[in-house]
């Protein structure tokens, strides 16, 4: 099906429709972040209805633990806006040139980063800000160790990228 779409319409359409795709999911993904966190500190019900309880609302807001399950998930959101960005060059007519293997590599790493905050340093923070500190906590679950495994595969499909691209250029 998405062959015969590319085979219709071309590459260069295509690659628009996921660019407005990936803004589309981008603000999305952001947007779900942001009530997952406040569903869980009881900001809003199941029904997404804010509880209007001002002091409580006031004190989850100004909680630490409120924000640095985000930490992460601002990497993955700005990953994905870079796959705009990416699109963006291949459906204005741009090969596969530095500035796309750039964006690979910022998407890639982005991926890469968001898992190692979301494995490593979120746990730690979190248990600092509670104060009952554990060295040794890693919270990996299969969403982002997913990320980070496709975040070191496409900095490595860049890495590969840019060296085919070299050697096309010393040959021509």
């Amino acid at each position: 099906m998405l062959d015969s779409y590319i085979k219709k319409h071309g590459i260069r359409r295509f690659a628009k429709f996921v660019k407005y795709f990936s803004i589309f999911a981008g603000i999305y993904f952001i947007i779900c972040a942001i009530m997952g966190r406040a569903y869980g500190f009881g900001l809003i019900d199941r029904h997404f209805k804010l509880t209007l309880n001002y002091n409580d609302t006031i004190s989850s807001v100004l909680n630490p633990n409120f924000w640095v399950p985000l930490i992460s998930q601002a990497f993955f959101a700005i990953a994905i806006f870079n796959c705009a960005k990416l699109f963006k060059k291949i459906s204005d007519g741009e090969k596969f040139t530095n500035s796309v293997i750039t964006q690979l590599n910022v998407v890639g790493s982005n991926l890469f980063f968001g898992f190692i905050t979301a494995a490593f340093i979120e746990p730690f923070l979190i248990d600092l800000f509670r104060g009952t500190f554990h060295c040794c906590r890693i919270g990996i679950d299969n969403q982002n160790l997913l990320a980070g495994i496709v975040g070191v595969l496409l900095f490595a499909v860049a890495k590969i990228g840019q060296k085919l691209r070299a050697e096309l250029d010393e040959i021509v």
